[in-house]
């Protein structure tokens, strides 16, 4: 048998994880009572020293402007030598001007890809708004393009992400990234509750355009954002059925922590998927 470490058997590809930034505000709800306030320069730098990639997230809340134009050379600069960059939308709406700057912020550090969810386009799951405005998918979608930014669109329904690549999938710049913990909850993927592999289904549906992954763990019933192998998926399956689609070895650790202890989480998580064996 391979061990996972810092290569699997994919080919004897390197899994390069990067770290999102919302692991260090507990994926939004900071602040809490004597959390202090978390500097972006230092931790930006402490991901890079572990030899993590690093996922930008938009909605920074300990400091609301960090990501505005004048910032960028900062941010570039705080990123510079990374493995591996991406960038999550903040955007919960249709909102051009806002997912205007991101796809320019991602052209100019020149990340890997810009994640966005269906939100982005005013389509609202939970609340069975489901009707995309083509035209403004459109839109973005060409800006995407002339920039030649990756538009990685994260899952949540299954239907929901056939819906936008029936309208969008002749663009190049229209990706998918699936996010393990959601596939793992039957009312976020919405497939029947008698399938008996959820992710094999997304994986072999979605493989031709898959860009990147969001690992975490749960129980199978809420969004929990555990750390891998502190839920019930079995990764050791994940990974090996990535191996069979040729899957892309890019993933970042989307865990619902605070800066005190995101470090030690996703260090835990890459030791955790590194020791499996497939």
């Amino acid at each position: 048998m391979t061990r996972l470490y810092g290569k699997d058997c994919m080919r004897n590809k390197e899994w390069i994880f990067n770290i999102s930034l919302g692991n260090y505000i507990k994926l939004g709800s900071y602040p809490e009572p004597g959390c202090g306030k978390p500097d972006l320069k230092t931790i930006l730098e402490e991901i890079k020293n572990d030899g993590f990639g690093i996922e930008l997230w938009m909605n920074w809340n300990p400091d609301k402007n960090v990501f505005d134009r004048p910032s960028w050379p900062n941010i570039r600069k705080w990123c510079e030598g990374c493995k591996n960059l991406t960038i999550h939308s903040e955007c919960v709406e249709k909102d051009f001007e806002s997912v205007r700057k991101e796809i320019e912020l991602a052209s100019y550090l020149k990340a890997r890809a810009l994640i966005v969810h269906v939100l982005n386009f005013g389509v609202v799951e939970a609340e069975e708004k489901l009707a995309i405005d083509e035209k403004y998918f459109c839109e973005v979608l060409k800006l995407a393009e002339k920039n030649n930014v990756i538009l990685a669109l994260e899952n949540g329904r299954f239907e929901s992400l056939k819906s936008f690549l029936a309208i969008g999938g002749k663009s190049p710049v229209l990706k998918i990234i699936l996010d393990i913990g959601h596939i793992n909850i039957p009312s976020s993927s919405l497939l029947p509750a008698d399938c008996p592999d959820p992710a094999k289904v997304f994986f072999e549906e979605f493989k031709d355009r898959l860009v990147h992954f969001h690992f975490h763990d749960n129980s199978g019933k809420t969004d929990d954002h555990m750390v891998p192998g502190d839920g019930n998926i079995d990764w050791k399956r994940v990974l090996k059925q990535l191996n069979e689609i040729n899957a892309p070895h890019h993933a970042s650790f989307e865990i619902r922590t605070n800066f005190a202890d995101a470090r030690q989480a996703s260090l835990r998580a890459r030791d955790y998927l590194n020791g499996l064996t497939v």
